[in-house]
């Protein structure tokens, strides 16, 4: 289990509740056929799966970027909802995707997980005045984005569920 450095960042936003984010990084080697009269080809590439939005994409960041991350039971951590078997087979649908329609290689290509780790998110939910009204905000820590939070109703539900905000 990884996440990002946070703790350094939480001076900037006194009062602030920390959630995380729950996603799954997978690696998968890709063995193809780029052109009728060439070798085979091995690459690697990394997915990362939203957990709670069943949403998958490329995943471009280095290990490097990353700390352990130690879940403790006041960590408040929005709920998966994405099942293992079905995570895996949209990876494997979402990458034959990649190789045949938009690289457009010659064979179908294989591929192999080759293993995986949770990746937790973290976001500060705080508040902000504006025009004299308080609002309530969602900052992401690894690529800087502020937006209100109402604008995330996930993440919104679960802290009212929580009874964590108002």
């Amino acid at each position: 289990m990884y996440t990002f450095p946070y703790e350094e960042q939480q001076k900037n936003f006194p009062g602030s509740v920390l959630v995380f984010y729950p996603y799954q990084v997978s690696e998968w080697i890709i063995e193809y056929k780029p052109l009728p009269f060439t070798k085979q080809r091995k690459e690697r590439k990394f997915l990362v799966s939203n957990l709670t939005k069943k949403e998958t994409s490329f995943f471009e960041v280095g290990m490097d970027h990353l700390i352990p991350f130690n879940k403790q039971p006041s960590h408040l951590v929005l709920p998966e909802r994405y099942e293992e078997a079905e995570r895996d087979a949209v990876g494997q649908e979402f990458l034959k995707n990649h190789y045949m329609h938009r690289r457009k290689v010659w064979s179908y290509p294989k591929m192999e997980m080759t293993g995986s780790f949770s990746l937790y998110i973290p976001y500060f939910v705080y508040t902000k005045t504006i025009k004299g009204e308080e609002k309530k905000f969602i900052y992401e820590l690894f690529t800087g984005n502020e937006d209100a939070l109402d604008k995330y109703k996930e993440i919104k539900k679960f802290l009212h569920g929580q009874e964590v905000i108002a």
